[in-house]
């Protein structure tokens, strides 16, 4: 019975570090044309486009999180919670590009 137990909460914790991916922000809210609440943070499987909600993204900031999936999601900057709704993830530059300047750039 033990043994179950300590399988069960180890696969847990590993599940929820699973959902749990950090990315750094290169375009905060405020800094994109084409919508003032747009932002755009990079991870390692690409661009994460989003909206700004509640909290302070400034550029070089790390965001914890669920980073891959879309909707509302409440992160962590910097030890601070803050709340972002993904739009897309893994995108790729020139996407993100076009999420932050718009179109027309």
């Amino acid at each position: 019975m033990k043994n179950l137990v300590l399988l069960s909460m180890t696969m847990l914790h590993c599940t929820f570090g699973l959902a749990q991916t950090s990315g750094v922000v290169v375009k905060a809210d405020g800094d994109c044309p084409a919508r003032y609440d747009r932002m755009v943070i990079e991870t390692r499987s690409g661009y994460v486009l989003a909206e700004h909600y509640r909290g302070r993204f400034i550029e070089g900031r790390t965001v914890y999180g669920n980073l891959h999936s879309y909707g509302f999601k409440d992160v962590n900057v910097n030890g601070i919670d803050a709340r972002i709704y993904i739009d897309d993830y893994m995108a790729g530059r020139d996407k993100a590009l076009k999420w932050c300047f718009g179109d027309d750039k």
